[in-house]
């Protein structure tokens, strides 16, 4: 990691163990840096992949505000990140968060461009996922609908797909996310409905999700 940074200002009570915590299932299936700030407006998580990314530990900045942690400029070099953060105004004024393209610091004194995509969860939290070209279009269209059927856990596991499926589940999962059903799965593979609820509950089982659309999204995020 980086040296600490000052980040100047009062900092908010850091959140304690049960809240930092306690995080939907699908954000520990991200193979990508994350970051989540409260409705504050202060960060309450970072992934080992943002910790990198950024050079700091959340020990280092959990409580402390988001705009004053990220220091997020546009490509320009603008300043873009303040007080009064757009992306939460666009949230209470219920209009649609595009992916941002931001300059953030990184270890060494330096900048990188990245994109963001910005989930809103119910809770006030937003969830910041910063993505590549090849896998925006695989997150947009399936984070938030499997944000609202996640549960929260305590201890959440990494998935590894290659190591978990087999070649009919992944193929399987292939066909799911095309939006077939398992009927129509079952007809293409020539085998009984029950045989891909099966496979599917399997599916479930080994990447630990609890639902079809979790399943589709973490075979998504994790394709190459």
């Amino acid at each position: 990691m980086g040296a600490s940074r000052d980040f100047g200002g009062a900092m908010h009570e850091p959140p304690g163990r049960d809240e930092s915590q306690s995080l939907p299932s699908w954000v520990s299936l991200l193979a990508m840096p994350v970051w989540i700030t409260s409705p504050e407006g202060t960060v309450a998580y970072l992934n080992p992949r943002a910790e990198s990314l950024l050079g700091l530990n959340l020990a280092d900045c959990a409580g402390h505000a988001c705009f004053l942690v990220i220091a997020g400029r546009t490509p320009e070099g603008a300043p873009l990140c303040g007080p009064r953060c757009f992306v939460r105004r666009s949230v209470e004024e219920s209009r649609e968060i595009e992916p941002i393209r931001v300059s953030v610091p990184t270890p060494g004194g330096k900048r990188q461009e990245v994109k963001v995509v910005v989930i809103a969860l119910d809770d006030g939290r937003l969830v910041h996922c910063v993505v590549d070209g090849a896998r925006e279009l695989r997150v947009r269209k399936f984070i938030d609908r499997v944000a609202l059927r996640s549960p929260e856990t305590i201890q959440p596991e990494q998935t590894d797909l290659s190591a978990e499926l087999t070649q009919r589940e992944r193929e399987i999962l292939s066909l799911l996310a095309e939006d077939a059903t398992l009927h129509e799965i079952a007809e293409r593979l020539g085998v009984s409905y029950a045989t891909v609820r099966n496979h599917v509950q399997h599916i479930l089982r080994k990447l630990g999700v609890h639902s079809i659309l979790e399943a589709v999204a973490v075979f998504l995020l994790n394709a190459d």
